[in-house]
Formats: structure tokens, C-alpha cells, sequence
């Protein structure tokens, strides 16, 4: 009986440790002569999608920080920076905490879901997370730390600067640039030009409309199929 009493008194007690708060905001933003949207985001997933008649930004932000209501508020406040601004033709947003060091669980994460203008460039700077890109119009640049990638129906050139996670991307209608780390690439339909840049990891390429550039394939094997110009670089 004693047994029982402790491992009840345990089970609670992690349970109790492992508590999370959960708090949703939702920002806005007009898009009068804004031409690009940037992102600087720390840990958590984020959505974007573009919409065909949207004049805004809109974004909604789940922020989940472990801990009771009280201490999780008093983090946010001093830690936390969430802001939707204008500055000329950007629109930037900022979703992240400042840099903590954590012995025991997680730190505090952001899930961000953004809607956009398709129109719009998107610039995004990322820390932890998957990230999900559609329709997006626009040129798009995204440099990454670790968590999966998807993009798909991106109008313009895609720029992809990745550290570790697996990157999926399809139909896109200009360039494709990908500096890789490690995880396996796949692409099918790019309008323009196809480069790559991989360390670990497979590469599979499908529906380039012009060029395949493999500059280096480090290991994981590399596949192509329908590539309508030139293919070169190191296999």
C-alpha cells in the first residue's frame, strides 16, 4: 500500500512538472504598399499561406510556455517578443523568446499561423519548428535551424538555406536554390532552374524546366527524372 501511495504521489508530481500554458493572440496588419513580408521566429511551427484577395497580414500565434499561469505570464512578459510592425514596404513580424538555458523540459514555443497577401515576398528567418509554405506568389527566401520543410505553389525564385530536416518542395514557378545540411531533399516541378547543395541525405528531382545543378551531394544518393536542360556538378 505504501508502494502505491508513493508511485501515485510521483505520477502527480510529473504530472504537475510537465503542466503547460497556452495562451492564443491574434495580430493584424494592412499591406497598403508593402511589397515583402519577413518572419524572425525562434521555436514553434509555423503555416503560411497566400491568399489571392487578402490586404492584410493576419496572424494567429499559440504561445505555450511549461509551468503554472502565473510564472508563464511573468515569462512572456520579459522574455517574450511578439510584434506585427510596418517599416517602408515591409512588413515584419517577430515571434520569439530571448535565449534562456533550461535544465529540466522544454522551453517556450510559438506556433504561428499567417495568412498573406499571395502577391507579397516572404522573407523567413527560423529557429526550431516545421514550416509549411503555400501559395505564395512572390519570391521566397527561407533560412532554417532544424524542423521539417514543405513549400509549394510559389509563383517566383525560392531560396533555402537549411540546417537539419527533411525539405519538400513542389511547384515552383522560377529558380530553386537549396544549401543543405543534413536531411533528404525532394522537388517536383520548378519552372525555372533546380541547384543543390547537400551534406547528408537524398536528393530526388523531378520536372525541372531548365537547369539541374548538384554543386556537391554529400551522401544519400542523388535521382533525376524529366530535367529539360543542362545537368552538371558532382553526383
Amino acid at each position: 500500500m505504501r508502494n502505491i501511495l508513493i508511485l501515485a504521489l510521483l505520477l502527480a508530481g510529473t504530472a504537475g512538472a510537465r503542466a503547460e500554458f497556452e495562451e492564443v493572440r491574434e495580430l493584424t496588419l494592412g499591406t497598403a504598399g508593402v511589397s515583402r513580408l519577413e518572419i524572425d521566429a525562434g521555436a514553434g511551427n509555423l503555416v503560411v499561406t497566400g491568399l489571392a484577395n487578402e490586404n492584410q497580414v493576419r496572424v494567429r500565434a499559440t504561445i505555450q510556455v511549461r509551468g503554472n499561469e502565473e510564472k508563464a505570464r511573468r515569462r512572456m512578459e520579459e522574455k517574450m517578443n511578439l510584434s506585427l510592425e510596418r517599416d517602408g514596404e515591409v512588413a515584419r513580424l517577430t515571434a520569439r523568446f530571448e535565449q534562456e538555458y533550461w535544465s529540466i523540459g522544454k522551453g517556450p514555443t510559438i506556433h504561428l499561423d499567417i495568412a498573406m497577401p499571395a502577391s507579397l515576398g516572404l522573407a523567413i528567418d527560423d529557429g526550431t519548428g516545421s514550416i509549411l509554405v503555400r501559395d505564395v506568389r512572390g519570391d521566397v527566401v527561407v533560412e532554417d535551424g532544424t524542423g521539417s520543410m514543405k513549400l509549394e505553389g510559389v509563383g517566383g525564385n525560392v531560396e533555402i538555406k537549411d540546417g537539419t530536416g527533411e525539405i519538400t518542395v513542389s511547384d515552383v514557378g522560377g529558380d530553386l536554390v537549396i544549401e543543405d545540411g543534413t536531411g533528404g531533399i525532394d522537388v517536383v516541378g520548378v519552372g525555372g532552374s533546380v541547384t543543390v547543395d547537400d551534406g547528408t541525405g537524398h536528393i530526388d528531382v523531378a520536372d525541372v524546366g531548365r537547369d539541374l545543378l548538384i554543386v556537391e551531394s554529400g551522401t544519400g544518393g542523388v535521382a533525376y527524372r524529366n530535367v529539360k536542360g543542362s545537368i552538371g556538378g558532382r553526383f
